[in-house]
């Protein structure tokens, strides 16, 4: 028996390898509109969200859409999933587990992910266009678990940012927090994790 069947994924920064793209993107936007600011800040505000990164650096509207421009021009080919992670979606899947995906990020998800044939391997998509509360707020997350009839305590939400912690823990669900750099110095996760081999010990007790 798995000690959790039903795992929610985030998408940037935990299934793929993401952030150099999207740093690299907004870095552009700026430098597009006379701005120089540091790769590292951008970065380090990126990972608690990107609207945070928008509001603390005061992007205006035109460096908003520079930055979703250059964003759509990344190669998918270039943009990979994480080591090890299409092993573990498919153990989950063959141990009658179910993956799912709650995501800030628009459409491009399932793209990603069909261009690599992974998208058979989750079982339903939370992404932008579902128009869902933003995270923290549980409620993509309770309406996933409601939809499906899920029970929380078999559920496990994956994130790399505290915001994702707070999602499911706001729903009332176990959390899984991805710090490949081991870096977070303070997290309300219920399990850390810094490789998704680590995830075997966790999900099939």
């Amino acid at each position: 028996m798995n000690q959790f069947d039903y795992i929610f994924w985030d998408f940037d920064g935990t299934l793929f390898d993401s952030y150099p793209f999207l740093v690299n993107a907004f870095h552009k936007a700026l430098l597009e509109e006379g701005r120089e600011e540091s790769v590292e800040e951008i970065e380090k505000a990126m990972k608690i969200s990107v609207s945070f990164a928008v509001e603390h650096f005061h992007l205006k509207q035109r460096e908003i859409d520079l930055f979703f421009k250059n964003k759509s021009t990344i190669k998918k080919e270039n943009m990979h999933p994480f080591e090890y992670i299409p092993e573990i979606l498919n153990k989950i899947v063959g141990h009658n587990g179910k993956n799912y995906i709650y995501t800030h990020r628009s459409k491009s998800t399932i793209d990603y992910l069909q261009f690599y044939q992974l998208d058979e391997l989750f079982t339903d998509f939370i992404i932008k266009e579902d128009q869902f509360k933003r995270k923290p707020d549980p409620e993509a997350l309770n309406y996933m678990i409601h939809k499906h009839q899920l029970h929380k305590e078999k559920c496990l939400m994956i994130g790399d940012r505290e915001i994702d912690v707070l999602a499911a823990k706001n729903a009332g669900i176990y959390s899984c927090l991805y710090d490949p750099n081991k870096n977070i110095t303070y997290t309300v996760a219920d399990f850390i994790i810094s490789s998704f081999e680590e995830l075997n010990t966790i999900i099939f007790k």
